[in-house]
This record gives C-alpha cells, sequence and structure tokens, in this order.
C-alpha cells in the first residue's frame, strides 16, 4: 500500500468515526488540542498528523492493533 493510499484511508477512517460517534470537526479538534483549522488543514494532508494526534485519534477511534498497522 503507497503512502498515499494510508493516508486516504486514515482520513476516511477519522471520517467514518466522525459520523458513527456524532463529533463534528470542533468537537475532534477541541480532543486533539488543536483549532478546527489546523484539524481541516491536517485532514487535507494527513502526514502533517504528529504522532502524539495520531496516537490520541487513534485511541479515541478505539482502533485494532492491526488496523493501527495498515494506516501508519
Amino acid at each position: 500500500m503507497t503512502t498515499e493510499q494510508k493516508s486516504e484511508l486514515l482520513v476516511k477512517s477519522i471520517k467514518v468515526f466522525q459520523i458513527e460517534a456524532n463529533y463534528s470537526n470542533d468537537d475532534l479538534a477541541q480532543c486533539l488540542g488543536i483549532h478546527t483549522n489546523t484539524l481541516r488543514n491536517k485532514m487535507h494532508y494527513p502526514d502533517t498528523f504528529t504522532y502524539m494526534e495520531i496516537k490520541n485519534l487513534f485511541k479515541m477511534m478505539k482502533m485494532p492493533e492491526d488496523k493501527k498497522a495498515t494506516l501508519v
């Protein structure tokens, strides 16, 4: 899987989580400790997510270990 495909899959996974958890961009940004505009930019350029942001996202999403490996 290419880096671009992993990035697309990560963004899709985040969007699915937002829908299922009923999280707005504001809610998710607040949980990550970033501004909503920053979240929007990171969703357009997923490579800009920091390690800690990804770690917190996976924790919030209750991401299984096997799926984590395919996204990073």
